[in-house]
């Protein structure tokens, strides 16, 4: 009887070796990384809308594509004391004001905390460059255009629409400056609406201004004269001074390491917290978008 527990015992612990090994075999290697000690840094790309909240239905997004998860990652790397540096690519932007400037601060206090922060550009427009203002290096794709238009504000006004298929909208207007709901009862905007339209639009465009003056070492004069004349191809651009190099993302690191004279390795999936799904559950989510319903899967906070 002890005998065979014996053979037992041995076999378990031999295919547990084995298990361990082709484990330790099969452990993901970073193609390229260097042997020695190399800088690290994290990678990021943002751009779109920068939802705050996944929709009830989300068959294909994940967790961290969302503005909380962003941040928790962006603010765990500038924490991360094995983290020398980001590397942030940026896209078009569609998102508010309100959410770039949250990304802001928080690649703002990376800065702060010793981290060495470069943006890349694939191009992009006002709002795409006010982000990257944020960060140590601005270095813009060879082929991309920065689209320095200044900024604008659009509103549709629906009443002619609602007049056409006899709609009339009722609304009691509390103050001078509640126009809310002028889109749909007037055709074109009331002083009051025009005026309260244009402050909004003035706040941005200071804290454009600053932050270009701020983020590139420049008089706010001057970063409201290149505002005037863009948009610029990228060899304008730098020759402006609203970005260090024009470089492809391969490139660029390239550079790092040059700079540093050692190796760098690029932690493309850094702080993402992606969990397998059992089958079931991608059927239930397929299941849920074909009838307009959600699955009810419980999502934790992120970050």
């Amino acid at each position: 009887m002890i005998p065979e527990m014996s053979r037992r015992l041995r076999l378990v612990l031999l295919t547990a070796a084995v298990a361990a090994g082709l484990a330790a075999a099969e452990a993901p290697v970073e193609e390229g990384a260097p042997a020695g000690p190399s800088a690290r840094y994290a990678y990021f790309e943002v751009a779109g809308f920068l939802d705050d909240a996944l929709p009830p239905v989300y068959l294909f997004e994940e967790e961290d594509d969302t503005l909380h998860a962003l941040l928790g990652r962006v603010r765990r790397a500038g924490r991360d004391r094995t983290v020398d540096g980001l590397i942030v690519r940026v896209g078009s932007l569609a998102a508010g004001w309100g959410k770039v400037q949250e990304l802001r601060r928080a690649l703002e206090d990376c800065r702060d905390g010793g981290k060495e922060v470069v943006c890349v550009l694939d191009g992009g427009g006002t709002l795409s460059y006010y982000l990257a203002t944020a960060c140590d290096r601005i270095v813009l794709a060879p082929a991309g255009h920065l689209m320095l238009l200044g900024l604008r504000a659009e509103v549709i006004f629906a009443k002619g629409l609602l007049d056409k298929i006899g709609v009339k909208a009722d609304f009691v207007q509390a103050g001078k400056f509640k126009g809310a709901g002028e889109t749909l009862t007037r055709n074109e905007p009331s002083e009051a609406f025009r005026e309260s339209l244009e402050v909004v639009l003035s706040d941005y465009y200071d804290q454009l201004l600053d932050g270009m003056a701020r983020g590139r070492g420049m008089e706010r004069a001057e970063a409201e004269a290149l505002l005037k004349d863009g948009p610029f191809t990228a060899q304008q651009a730098r020759e402006a001074g609203l970005v260090d190099d024009v470089l492809f993302c391969d490139q660029l690191v390239a550079q790092l390491e040059s700079r540093r004279g050692g190796g760098v390795t690029v932690l493309r999936d850094y702080g993402l917290t992606r969990r397998p799904e059992p089958l079931a559950v991608g059927s239930m989510n397929l299941f849920s978008m074909l009838m307009g319903t959600s699955p009810g899967r419980a999502r934790t906070p992120r970050g």
